[in-house]
């Protein structure tokens, strides 16, 4: 048995050549599909997957009332050469996928890893001793909880850990901002158990302790351009309407609206700015 492997960054077409290959092997025999399982990581990309190979199918099977263009010319052209077969003929044989498809769409096999495991476990339940009633629980706050835990046993034995927690309770400190280590990773740690947030962590593995940190330097030195751009603004403001000697009155919310603004953005209390619906309504 032979493997393709596709290795590539994102939005380099790796989805579009999965969704040729799962096109290819179909339409060569479209009641075929039963016997193809596809099974991806999240939901999200799941759902994409099946969206895409749906919306060729109906692109190829209604090719003659629509203008071939982008990416489904190029998709078409390429199952032409691999298939070997005229685009009449992909058309026909789209047509008779998509029908079956939606007739027996509980066979349409593109998933997640976990619900293809879950598929199999059900089937051998009995063997396995298990109910066929069963259900999967996860009890994320204590799972949350322990790694949390296990990460904190570190501090004092890991100096690159030990140094990233010190500065992060620091920095919040020195903003005010609370100081309860465990609460705030656990509440960051939630992000894993959303399938957004898995994917950018999973973008991030690759990191060691050392870039977080230099990482960390950067973006403070960055936050801290930009406050006091923010207070340059602010005092320019106030210059300006001193100097033409404009009335608060002729502001909307007199001193508190646009003078207001200002003064808290030469001030750097960026945290009481007005909000961003009421400056738009200002200066629009």
């Amino acid at each position: 048995m032979s493997f393709a492997v596709y290795r590539s960054s994102a939005g380099s077409g790796k989805t579009f050549s999965l969704v040729l290959e799962y096109l290819t092997i179909v339409l060569k025999d479209p009641s075929g599909f039963r016997h193809i399982l596809a099974i991806t990581f999240t939901n999200k990309a799941a759902n994409e997957m099946r969206e895409r190979v749906m919306q060729a199918l109906q692109n190829l099977a209604r090719y003659r009332e629509i203008t071939p263009e982008g990416s489904f010319h190029q998709m078409q052209q390429r199952l032409v050469e691999v298939t070997g077969l005229a685009e009449e003929e992909l058309s026909r044989r789209a047509r008779e996928a998509l029908s079956l498809i939606l007739h027996h769409y509980s066979e349409f096999s593109i998933g997640t890893i976990d619900s293809f495991s879950h598929r199999i476990i059900r089937a051998f339940a009995h063997d396995f001793g298990l109910p066929v009633s069963f259900s999967v629980e996860l009890d994320a706050e204590e799972l949350l909880t322990t790694a949390v835990d296990l990460l904190l046993e570190r501090a004092g034995q890991d100096e690159e850990l030990t140094r990233i927690l010190v500065g992060f309770l620091e920095s919040r400190m020195e903003e005010d901002r609370g100081w309860n280590i465990d609460s705030l990773l656990i509440e960051f740690a939630r992000l894993l158990l959303d399938e957004e947030g898995e994917e950018r962590i999973r973008e991030l593995s690759a990191l060691s302790l050392v870039d977080f940190h230099r990482i960390t330097r950067q973006l403070h030195a960055r936050i801290r351009e930009v406050e006091q751009a923010c207070k340059n603004l602010g005092e320019e403001g106030l210059t300006l309407i001193g100097k033409e000697a404009i009335p608060y009155t002729a502001f909307y919310h007199g001193k508190n609206g646009i003078p207001g603004y200002f003064r808290n953005l030469a001030a750097g209390a960026v945290d009481k700015l007005v909000p961003n619906s009421w400056v738009t309504t200002t200066f629009n």
